[in-house]
């Protein structure tokens, strides 16, 4: 085999300095990656349409709303937080008081359940577990608020 390599290396070599690789399509410009070279041959025609008139699969469009949801979540988990931190007379009115509190913190873990509905949902349809969301974990993400 090492016979057959050093030809194709000096037939390479031979082309090189007569130039033959000169001026090739693409040349100097970086390789197109966005298509994967395994796929199958129909399925990337079907993808690059979808993609190129502004459309994706159904599923990651689903993982791009429940990641901007789980986001709005945390972000309504951290203001109950900060707003519990906070000096008496600066608190928000929804997180300081002891009945309004445990009224918040139940409607909050009643949130993060249907997102977790929503999770294994989107999990079904992914298809493969490298696109799975992990659901959320009450206990850790309120723990802070509670």
């Amino acid at each position: 085999m090492h016979e057959w390599e050093t030809l194709a290396e000096r037939r390479i070599r031979e082309a090189m300095e007569s130039g033959v690789f000169e001026n090739l399509e693409g040349a100097g410009k970086p390789l197109n990656l966005e298509e994967e070279a395994f796929e199958d041959p129909d399925a990337r025609t079907a993808h690059r349409l979808l993609r190129n008139h502004g459309f994706t699969l159904l599923w990651i469009e689903e993982r791009n709303e429940l990641r901007v949801a789980m986001e709005e979540l945390r972000r309504q988990i951290g203001s109950c937080t900060a707003g519990h931190r906070k000096a008496p007379s600066e608190q928000n009115a929804s997180c300081s008081q002891p009945e309004a509190r445990y009224r918040v913190l139940h409607d909050l873990r009643e949130k993060i359940d249907r997102m977790n509905r929503r999770i294994a949902s989107y999990n079904l349809k992914a298809p493969s577990a490298q696109f799975h969301i992990i659901p959320l974990d009450s206990t850790k993400e309120l723990g802070k608020a509670e």
